[in-house]
């Protein structure tokens, strides 16, 4: 059970009057109960339905004279929740942080900012469920509470039950004061930091999380199912690479979010705008559909681009490599040969044509089963296609050396770590990616001869190869040369007996005659 704790600075009051406070009647948090306490700690302790564990009271030298008075007046008024403790109220109550300085320039002596903030620290159990008591907070401690509360909320994994503030300024004027909750004034820092993961790291975690406990304040309106499941989908797919996907949950994302920013409150909306800023380069003007072809490749950059920007550099290469994938089957597209990502086929052609451009073309070594024959085939138009190959094949070679580190976690032969120039890796990479896709107009020109003989493969034109040498075992010029002439068919030249008479030669002749018609 995770423990309950009250924390409070102890004010050092009126000295000339005594009690040094003026006995006022509380409110918490609009209830209609209230009562009429010297302290406004008394107040809050006997309002509050939360059942303490520990009370922690810091004070300066000079206000801890206050803190007998402060126990006088548990003890005295017989704070229900105390009645059967009242023997063990100095274990309840810690006040050893009495002593710190009242020197406003004090931050780093024996007694000042930093030596009680690691006192506090020290006090504060893993998980434990605080509120915070900021009435009597003076000079810097105000600063310092509200970094404390940010600090142990990440290193101890406190939860902030509540942020109360005495609101009595004397002299006495009302019947009654409020004590008021700005506990979520104090969730600003929290929502700083669910943006600056989300735009940093393209990570909506955190700022799901924190979305999801806002009831109240200027972010309550981000508390929507619809809003943070979209946003975080849209953030998953990009930390996953799913390419096939990103761009219709960034599409999806960014139409909730622009039908949330007509009714969002200031803070909201400059959020809510911040992600479209970040992801809109992720949505086409017209959406891809799954196609491979150029737009598909500049959306592949887009990723790519922001997960290095995020620094997620295994994702990246990941991306990276499979664009070299893409790359082909973009170019087969304007052939005639396209295909969608949702598409397995897709996905061998990708590999194939991966390995053609690592390797020279004199040392490629493909399965020889004739389906992968023929994907090479389609593909070697595209091949041929690239003037920039020399470049490109280097390249790949240091794609994958960092692509092995990461997925062996940089052990064995990869034990140096990451190589320092990654960076300049991706930047080399992306420059070429750019300069592929700024030549595209040169490419399809180059594809003209392909393009006309797929034409004719779609006409009713056919080659009818009749030889004991299939299509499948010629050279891919040679099967793109003979395509120009319609489709390759494939006809077994016939076995000759020897003793054949001329009439059985004739008549097979004729046999053959007809299956070529």
């Amino acid at each position: 059970m995770n423990r309950k704790i009250f924390i409070s600075f102890l004010g050092l009051g009126n000295q000339e009057k005594n009690p040094p406070y003026d006995k006022v009647k509380y409110v918490l948090n609009n209830n209609t109960t209230s009562c009429e306490k010297i302290f406004v700690q008394s107040a809050i302790l006997e309002l509050s339905d939360i059942d303490f564990d520990k009370i922690i009271i810091i004070s300066t030298k000079k206000s801890s004279t206050n803190i007998s008075k402060f126990k006088d007046e548990i003890l005295s008024t017989n704070i229900s929740k105390f009645k059967d403790e009242i023997l063990d109220i100095d274990e309840k109550f810690d006040t050893s942080i009495n002593d710190i300085s009242d020197d406003l320039f004090d931050l780093d002596g024996e007694r000042g900012a930093w030596n009680w903030f690691e006192r506090l620290n020290e006090k504060i159990e893993f998980g434990d469920n605080v509120v915070l008591d900021v009435t009597h907070g003076f000079r810097i401690v105000p600063i310092v509470f509200s970094a404390a509360l940010s600090y142990l909320k990440r290193a101890k994994n406190i939860d902030i039950l509540g942020v109360l503030y005495g609101a009595y300024v004397p002299p006495k004027k009302e019947e009654s004061y409020p004590i008021v909750d700005i506990k979520d004034f104090y969730s600003i820092s929290d929502w700083a930091e669910g943006v600056g993961r989300l735009i940093d790291d393209a990570d909506a975690s955190f700022l799901h999380k924190i979305a999801k406990k806002e009831k109240s304040g200027g972010f309550v309106g981000l508390n929507n199912v619809e809003l943070l499941g979209n946003i975080t989908k849209l953030t998953e797919s990009v930390r996953n690479i799913e390419l096939q996907n990103v761009e219709n949950n960034a599409r999806n994302a960014l139409d909730v979010i622009q039908r949330s920013i007509t009714t969002a409150k200031p803070l909201e909306k400059q959020i809510l705008r911040m992600i479209v800023e970040k992801f809109m380069s992720l949505i086409s003007e017209t959406p891809i559909d799954r196609i491979y072809s150029k737009e598909y490749l500049i959306l592949q950059m887009k990723l790519i681009e922001l997960l290095a920007t995020h620094g997620l550099y295994m994702q990246c290469f990941t991306a990276m490599r499979e664009w070299m994938g893409s790359l082909g089957l973009a170019i087969c597209s304007e052939y005639g040969f396209g295909s969608k990502n949702k598409d397995e086929k897709a996905r061998r052609y990708a590999e194939v044509f991966v390995n053609m451009l690592q390797f020279e073309e004199d040392k490629w070594k493909f399965d020889e089963r004739e389906d992968v024959k023929k994907i090479k085939d389609k593909l070697y138009p595209s091949f041929k296609s690239l003037n920039n190959i020399e470049e490109i094949r280097p390249l790949l070679v240091k794609m994958q050396k960092v692509r092995n580190g990461f997925d062996h976690g940089w052990t064995g032969n990869h034990i140096n770590g990451v190589p320092e120039n990654i960076q300049e890796i991706y930047k080399e990479t992306f420059r070429i990616y750019q300069s592929i896709i700024n030549s595209w107009d040169d490419i399809v020109e180059q594809l003209q001869p392909t393009i006309e003989s797929v034409q004719n493969i779609n006409s009713d034109n056919v080659l009818i190869n009749l030889s004991n040498h299939p299509s499948a075992s010629w050279q891919a010029e040679q099967l793109v040369a003979a395509q120009s002439f319609g489709e390759v068919v494939d006809l077994p030249f016939p076995a000759i007996p020897p003793d054949r008479d001329t009439a059985q030669v004739e008549n097979t002749a004729h046999e053959y005659l007809d299956k070529c018609k």
